[in-house]
């Protein structure tokens, strides 16, 4: 095999396995389909031309990702959109959404578009697409402890705004991932 292929069949080895992860990236940030799809694309696109300046393979996640972000942010100064698409709705759902679930989704997307974009994305990254908070930070070009605070704000921020409470952070014993309990708010 000669230079170029091996590259292709490193990089197709080392993408594959994340794949899905960035499609649900790109969904979960996106306001339709077609944009997620234009954000997929020239990722992959970008990464691959970019490939040999990646210094350690184990560092691709963080690498791609950051493609994807900059890739979102050029997007969106091409492109003005005010509502997501219904159809990226009904594609999150991994079930046949019942009318509450639609209605749920759309609240919580609306609730998350009222974030600031550095928080949207870090709370978007570390809870829809399940990157560690260093991994966010290497994306977003900052600190851990900048994104653990930009997490934790957003979530309080989208609790205030969806009229729940913000009550702690517990770890789930399943995943260990962190996640966040709500109650509702009594008047």
């Amino acid at each position: 095999m000669n230079i170029i292929t091996d590259k292709k069949v490193r990089f197709m080895e080392l993408l594959n396995p994340i794949y899905k992860r960035l499609e649900r990236f790109a969904m979960s940030i996106a306001h339709s389909t077609d944009e997620a799809k234009d954000i997929v694309s020239e990722t992959v696109l970008t990464a691959f031309e970019n490939f040999e300046s990646l210094k350690e393979e184990k560092a691709f996640l963080s690498f791609l990702f950051t493609i994807a972000y900059r890739e979102k942010i050029k997007y969106d100064k091409i492109y003005k959109h005010s509502s997501y698409d219904t159809t990226l709705i009904n594609e999150l759902l991994d079930h046949k959404p019942s009318p509450e679930d639609l209605t749920d989704v759309r609240l919580l997307y609306d609730a998350i578009e009222k974030l600031s974009t550095k928080t949207k994305d870090a709370v978007i990254l570390a809870e829809i697409v399940g990157l560690s908070h260093k991994e966010i930070a290497k994306v977003q070009n900052t600190s851990t402890a900048v994104i653990k605070v930009r997490i934790h704000r957003g979530k309080k921020k989208l609790a205030s705004l969806l009229g729940v409470s913000y009550n702690s952070v517990k770890a789930d014993k399943t995943s260990e991932k962190m996640l966040f309990t709500m109650e509702e708010v009594k008047p």
